[in-house]
Order: C-alpha cells, then structure tokens, then sequence
C-alpha cells in the first residue's frame, strides 16, 4: 500500500508530504519510523501507483509503525540547565529526573534526566511531560521525589513550566 507521509519535528508535523510503502495496514493520524532516525505522520492512505508512476522505482518503505507508549517517571524532580549564576530564570531550561518505567531501551527504575521540557499537560489525576525530542513521561503526584517535595511543598502543583 502506498501512503504519504510527513515528517515530524518533536512531536508536530513539518514540511512537506512524502510518498512511501507500507506492507502493514496504516491509517491517517498514525505515526511512523521513516528510517533509522526520522518518525512522520500518515496524512493519507491509499495513494494511487498513478501518482508516483515516474518514480515507482525509487519510493521506499517504511521502517514499522510507532506505538506510542509512555513512559512513568517515579521519585521524579526537576532541575534546571543554562544557569551559569547571572542567567534570567526564563531563559533557563527545566528537564525531567527520576526513575523511569515501561521506557525502551531502559530498564525499569533506571535513571533518566530528559531533554529539555517543552510541554506540561494536566491530565487530571496525572500530568504528562513533553520533552524537545517529542518523548512523553507521565508524573503522579505520589512519585514526586521526598526530598524536592520537602523542599518545596506542593512540588506536583506547582509544576506549570512555560514553553520553551
């Protein structure tokens, strides 16, 4: 089956669409792993050969869909980067720390620091952690480290970090 696709920057879709092969059932709104590195959106499915008749030889396949499983970070706090002591508090950049579980290519309860925050979402009962590199982490207010909670009571409500 042909599909098209577009590729991903984090977590949003950019740039233009590119036709590739799938020889999974892929709907629009999946995500895809382009290649070794590259993740896409499908934005259509069912692409006619017609349309890429004049380069059918060249279109490539895709790696597998991408199954987005998120991971739980437990004993979890923040710490911020760029802080050289004369930094403006918004220019800094807050990252995730803790131990993570149900991530792949980890063990659970290995130690995680993310990349950079660029999303926090309330989820209700949970909040979801966006990183620069589009990963995913779910934080619960009982998994927030005991020291940062004592430090800093109300440490799981006071977690409103900007866009970065």
């Amino acid at each position: 089956m042909l599909i098209k696709v577009q590729f991903l920057k984090g977590d949003k879709p950019h740039g233009r669409e590119y036709t590739y092969r799938s020889s999974s059932p892929i709907k629009v709104g999946d995500k895809v792993q382009i290649n070794s590195v590259a993740k896409g959106i499908v934005t259509a499915v069912d692409v006619p050969e017609e349309e890429v008749a004049a380069f059918a030889d060249k279109v490539k396949s895709i790696v597998r869909q991408v199954k987005d499983v998120k991971a739980i970070v437990k004993n979890w706090s923040l710490y911020a980067s760029g802080d050289n002591g004369f930094t403006a508090p918004e220019l800094l950049h807050y990252h995730l720390q803790g131990n993570v579980y149900g991530r792949q290519g980890f063990n659970d309860g290995d130690p995680i620091n993310t990349s950079r925050i660029v999303g926090v979402e309330d989820m209700g009962d949970h909040k979801e952690i966006v990183t620069r590199t589009g990963s995913r982490y779910l934080v619960y207010p009982q998994d927030v480290d005991p020291d940062a909670e004592k430090e800093y009571p109300g440490y799981y409500d006071r977690l409103k970090i900007r866009e970065n």
